[in-house]
């Protein structure tokens, strides 16, 4: 695509080398495709139409995010393909007595039809959008899914949005919003929800756009983009890049409006993304339009002549990917190029073609049909209200029944009680003394009962104990790794008795090479220090038994290997599971490390001073990232003799003082480059002393981990 001489250098380079790249690699998404077709196929030979097992789960959640991951790659056909297999495969299940009440299943059909309803929303039946969008939500109240109803009111904006109803859609993004808000507040680590929120900005600045509120519209797109950034997610920001141009463009700053459609571009080709590239022609083309209504004779014909080479060139494009919305704002933008160059009767042709899209997309008996659907659900909603307070009635009129019965065989009780007066107080010496004797009793089961839970907190804590020798014995010895790199030590910290973070290393014997592994799992405590050993389990399975020894394929059997220990796990909570991790393969001789390490940071220090080596993956689903462990490459690195090598987990640089300042991955550095040039024993008092000195009073928020070791 030849790019106008009027574009800054930056930009035509940008653009150059965005289309070349595209065509120069396998895309990022079709990498990702190709590793859920492989774990498919993996289970398919596990699933037996007569019964239902574990595979069957598998195989649903993988369609699922197969059928997802085609419509990011514009594959309408497989999207539908997958999804509606995901869905029939649910409601299988769903009929079986085993999986009847399976929250997991009903997740996943409520998935199916949440996917369903965008592709539907595309191709422009917004009738079949909107069924699936209530029976998704329908799932997930019943569920008490909150996320997920954030999730489903968002496409219930889009589509009152897509229809041109901006109040209707600002209404439903608000409710989204407003949810999600307050899962940020209980969970304001949770990345599934900041990514969510993100998206809610996102639709809410098109709102504003489409009121022409451009002020607010574009504060809203940059938080927006904030959060997109800063959770790593590339492709999800390329669409806030190319809203942000596209605003420009309509308040006519069209040298910034240029540059964030450049900028999307080049990651809509990176990710292989053909809706995303076609759009962003499209948005280019109309910038050229707006410029050309502005300009006259040879400049306006430039203008217009450059912005039909861009539709022309995806026009194809658009019409295979069948995006209904897309393919009438193409013929739109026609329909004024050939106004603008005086040939009406091309510029009628095109506005016949768009007209007959739009009026099929918004017409009467698609409206009608889409408020008769929303009424539904809402009388639904009604009935089962209604239901829910006759229920409450009638269980109010069975405790008025229960207590009027009480009060009635009290009274009884009282009468009887005045006619046996005279008795009572002839025997109340005796009653006394059973009384006082009843009361003895009663504070031997006291006793007992106390001492029967001090027994029971005493073995909670023996059992926590043991559980804590169990992970000291898994954990090799550092005496072992003395014997191999004769300079090392481990800072080791758990913040209740047993921890998450865990370090393992063994030697290559083959090469003599000596492989080094620090993990931080999700959480602390007990439900740490169960994923940790079976992180440690899954390592000796695969360095051992397996002979795998590249730091990136370790990294992608954990990522395999966990996946399948936690996959029958309900949603919210495997979102909440992960391991942040580093590998170091170290070859003594050659004074070589190779690394590859997911949210974690090693340090490096020799004659020259400090070197912090980042992580290569840095994202909120860590070691489950699927987009960044397929294309996940090891950094190696020659060192110095002499190096000290550190590989610490998070929790020494996160942990607060008492005036709530972290200490920092800086303060970290500058505290190992401190205390590098003493011995090793020493080096973990020191960082001891340094961690007791900043915590003061504060509680300790994380387990903590720092291994060190010297290459000579």
């Amino acid at each position: 695509m030849k790019t106008s001489i009027r574009l800054p250098l930056y930009f035509t380079l940008l653009f150059l080398f965005a289309h070349l790249f595209s065509y120069s690699q396998q895309n990022k998404l079709g990498r990702v495709k190709d590793s859920l077709l492989g774990l498919l196929n993996k289970h398919e030979s596990l699933f037996t139409s007569d019964s239902v097992s574990l595979a069957d789960t598998v195989r649903l959640k993988l369609m699922n995010k197969l059928g997802t991951a085609y419509f990011k790659m514009s594959e309408n056909q497989n999207t539908y393909l997958y999804c509606t297999k995901a869905k029939a495969l649910a409601m299988k299940l769903l009929s079986k007595p085993a999986y009847a009440d399976n929250r997991t299943v009903k997740r996943e059909l409520a998935q199916s039809y949440l996917t369903l309803s965008v592709y539907y929303q595309v191709v422009g039946v917004y009738v079949e959008s909107l069924e699936n969008h209530f029976k998704c939500i329908k799932i997930r109240e019943e569920l008490g899914d909150q996320m997920g109803i954030a999730e489903a009111l968002n496409i219930a904006g889009n589509l009152y949005k897509d229809q041109g109803n901006a109040v209707k859609g600002l209404e439903m993004y608000n409710k989204a919003l407003t949810i999600r808000e307050k899962i940020l507040k209980e969970q304001p680590d949770n990345k599934l929800n900041k990514k969510g929120i993100a998206g809610l900005y996102n639709n809410i600045a098109l709102v504003y756009k489409m009121q022409s509120k451009y002020d607010e519209c574009i504060r809203m797109f940059f938080k927006s983009l904030e959060i997109k950034q800063s959770l790593g997610d590339e492709l999800y920001a390329a669409n806030t890049l190319g809203n942000l141009g596209t605003a420009y463009t309509e308040i006519k700053n069209f040298e910034l409006g240029t540059l964030y459609h450049m900028k999307a571009l080049k990651i809509h080709k990176e990710y292989g993304d053909r809706r995303g590239v076609a759009n962003t022609y499209y948005n280019l083309a109309e910038n050229l339009i707006l410029q050309a209504r502005e300009a006259t004779g040879a400049k306006r014909a430039g203008f217009l002549k450059e912005a039909k080479q861009y539709l022309d060139e995806t026009l194809p494009m658009a019409i295979e990917i069948a995006d209904a919305a897309m393919l009438k704002d193409f013929y739109s933008a026609y329909t004024k190029i050939y106004e603008l160059e005086n040939k009406f009767d091309k510029s009628l042709e095109y506005y016949k073609m768009y007209i007959q899209l739009r009026d099929s997309l918004i017409n009467s008996e698609n409206l009608q049909k889409t408020v008769r659907a929303e009424m539904n659900n809402e009388f639904e909603k009604k009935e089962l209200v209604a239901k829910q307070k006759k229920d409450a009635k009638e269980e109010d009129l069975r405790h008025e029944h229960d207590r009027q019965k009480t009060i009635r065989n009290l009274f009884i009780a009282g009468f009887g009680c005045m006619l046996i007066l005279a008795v009572l107080i002839f025997i109340s010496v005796r009653q006394k003394q059973k009384a006082n004797h009843y009361m003895e009793l009663q504070k031997q089961e006291v006793e007992i009962q106390k001492s029967i839970a001090e027994k029971k907190q005493k073995q909670i804590i023996d059992s926590i104990n043991y559980a804590q020798r169990i992970q000291s014995s898994i954990l090799p010895e550092m005496d072992d790794l003395k014997k191999l790199i004769p300079e090392c030590f481990s800072y080791y910290l758990p913040k209740d008795i047993v921890s998450g973070d865990f370090y393992w290393f063994a030697q290559i014997p083959s090469t003599k090479e000596i492989m080094l592994v620090v993990a931080d799992c999700t959480g602390h405590g007990v439900p740490g220090a169960f994923l940790s050993m079976v992180g440690s389990t899954l390592l000796n399975e695969i360095v051992v038994h397996k002979h795998i020894t590249d730091p990136v394929q370790i990294v992608k059997e954990l990522s395999y290997g966990l996946s399948l220990t936690l996959i029958n796990k309900e949603d919210d909570q495997v979102d909440m599971d992960g391991m942040d991790v580093s590998i170091c393969l170290v070859n003594p001789s050659k004074r070589t490390l190779s690394i590859a390490a997911v949210n974690q940071n090693i340090y490096l220090i020799d004659k020259n001073g400090l070197k912090k080596i980042e992580p290569q993956i840095s994202s909120g689903d860590g070691i489950f990232d699927l987009n960044a462990t397929v294309s996940l490459v090891p950094i190696i690195i020659n060192l110095e003799p002499g190096t000290w090598v550190y590989m610490p987990t998070d929790g020494f640089a996160m942990q607060g003082n008492p005036d709530n300042q972290e200490f920092g991955h800086d303060r970290l550095g500058e505290l190992l480059l401190r205390i590098h040039s003493k011995p090793d024993s020493e080096q973990q008092a020191l960082l001891s002393q340094a961690f007791n000195e900043w915590k003061g009073s504060a509680r300790q928020l994380d387990d903590i981990l720092v291994m060190g070791y010297r290459i000579s």
